[in-house]
């Protein structure tokens, strides 16, 4: 079988990887297109993957367009060439468009709904596939699973925390830290979003310093005053970091539901938290209670401070997180039944 696997955020290399590993050891054809954002060619390189630029990233809704469109013209004529049996991508617009034009199946994921994707991606695709906390119906082309993304690789099944970090972060064995992420809010569905503004992130780093030593993995620039705790450590590694982290705090979606499926407690702020919120975080906070969401900032720093003073904290998210995972199942597993079955093949 041959499978196209497009590429366009960090996230989606982690997603992706052990579906393609597995599907390399079966003998199958994987070729993998990708969108140059952040660290995504240099997170393929060092899992040793191939791959084929698509286009670059660039800032402003009118490059953004042109950049849409030679990107989808590339990957058509890329699978007219290598003539897939099989398309997959995350949010998948591109993936839906082309899978149109060439009536080549495709699967894609989303874990939010995005307006426009009813008007632009979702009809042109053969199978949206969502977890079930999903909170829109999106028809017969629908498939809801138990299983929010993260656990495609970092369900027990595919990931096991190597404590070989703590010599990579400058640790003594057992050292207790914890990791501030804050994302950039830069891409297009980020439009009039926020999180933590620069006198937030400096105070929660002088007030918490004093607690644990501190990491900070940054999406975008971070204030001078800050660059002394930046992560130093290979960011393929970053999830061992976080299933060791006492706390995450964190202003960015992905990285806060990584850190809730290992047992790491969470604090997360940014304005997407509220009645509107996606219900996979509802669902992390309310029925397992594995993250705090706040919607004003200057409720972080409190919380901070009684989970970081709580003797027990691990144990109990270690137990928390044992509860979720009886519950929900392998993501990447799920890919590989749905490919067996053959139901997306011509």
């Amino acid at each position: 079988m041959r499978i196209l696997i497009d590429i366009g955020h960090p996230a989606h290399v982690h997603f992706f990887k052990n579906f393609i590993w597995e599907m390399e050891k079966r003998n199958h054809k994987v070729i993998i297109t990708v969108r140059d954002k952040e660290i995504v060619k240099d997170l393929l390189d060092r899992y040793g993957f191939k791959f084929q630029e698509l286009s670059k990233i660039k800032k402003g809704k009118i490059n953004l367009i042109f950049e849409s469109l030679s990107r989808e013209i590339r990957l058509l004529d890329l699978a007219r060439k290598f003539k897939p049996d099989l398309m997959l991508g995350i949010g998948g617009t591109w993936i839906a468009h082309v899978s149109k034009l060439t009536k080549i199946p495709s699967i894609i994921f989303t874990d939010y709904p995005l307006w426009y994707d009813r008007i632009i991606t979702y009809p042109f695709v053969d199978v949206i596939l969502t977890p079930s906390t999903f909170s829109k119906n999106l028809g017969k082309k629908h498939l809801k699973m138990d299983g929010y993304k993260e656990l495609a690789y970092l369900h027990p099944d595919y990931f096991t925390p190597n404590e070989q970090i703590f010599d990579l972060m400058g640790l003594t064995n057992n050292e207790r830290f914890i990791i501030m992420r804050f994302a950039s809010f830069q891409a297009a569905h980020d439009s009039n979003a926020f999180g933590f503004d620069i006198k937030t992130k400096i105070n929660l780093v002088n007030e918490l310093k004093n607690y644990r030593k501190i990491f900070i993995v940054p999406a975008g620039e971070l204030p001078e005053e800050l660059n002394e705790f930046r992560f130093n450590f290979p960011i393929e590694k970053i999830h061992d970091a976080l299933y060791f982290s006492d706390l995450l705090i964190s202003d960015s979606q992905t990285m806060t539901t990584e850190a809730a499926v290992l047992g790491t407690p969470v604090i997360r702020y940014n304005s997407w938290v509220g009645p509107n919120d996606a219900l996979n975080f509802v669902e992390l906070e309310k029925k397992y209670k594995l993250i705090f969401n706040f919607e004003r900032p200057e409720f972080v720093l409190d919380k901070c401070k009684e989970l970081l003073t709580t003797t027990t904290m691990k144990n109990d998210w270690k137990n928390k997180r044992d509860t979720m995972l009886k519950d929900k199942i392998s993501v990447t597993d799920f890919l590989i039944y749905l490919k067996q079955i053959q139901v997306f093949q011509n």
